[in-house]
């Protein structure tokens, strides 16, 4: 298990613009994913928080997110783009790994549409993006917020 230390509010490496992923098949790609599942599922199971983690919390200016929501299996996002956002929103109670100490009322979209790229499956490599148009590199997925938790309405 890859457990890494969580960069802490105040630490300003979090504040950096966070780059690209250019070969979401690279072994460094598959081993901060690792490392990004081994520490949110340390975090939920010692305290019980802790739903998404992304690579700057690593220390890792790369554009990849992990989802970890209760009963699912962790779900990478590598080059996430939020494509569309409802214009309904909603407030609900949040905190944050890398300020856990500190919950706070935030508002967000209750649903979003987040176009990314996909880990290669296990055994298989893939060809690094030409372009942010290539659609065998890339998903889509509708995401509706809920307090504490989301699901996957459509996926392409």
């Amino acid at each position: 298990m890859a457990i890494r230390t969580l960069l802490q509010l105040g630490d300003p490496r979090l504040r950096e613009v966070a780059l690209p992923v250019e070969d979401p098949s690279s072994p460094e790609v598959t081993a901060l994913i690792t490392d990004l599942a081994d520490t949110v599922a340390h975090w939920r199971a010692t305290t019980g928080y802790g739903r998404a983690i992304a690579a700057p919390q690593l220390a890792e200016a790369k554009r990849v997110i992990l989802l970890k929501l209760p009963g699912t299996a962790p779900w990478p996002l590598i080059n996430p783009r939020i494509t569309w956002r409802s214009e309904e929103t909603m407030v609900v109670w949040d905190c944050c790994l890398s300020f856990l100490c500190i919950f706070m009322q935030v508002r967000r979209h209750r649903q979003i549409t987040v176009r990314y790229q996909d880990p290669p499956a296990p055994g298989t490599t893939s060809t690094p993006a030409t372009n942010a148009t290539t659609p065998s590199c890339y998903s889509t997925r509708s995401i509706i917020s809920m307090a504490f938790s989301a699901s996957i309405v459509s996926s392409t």
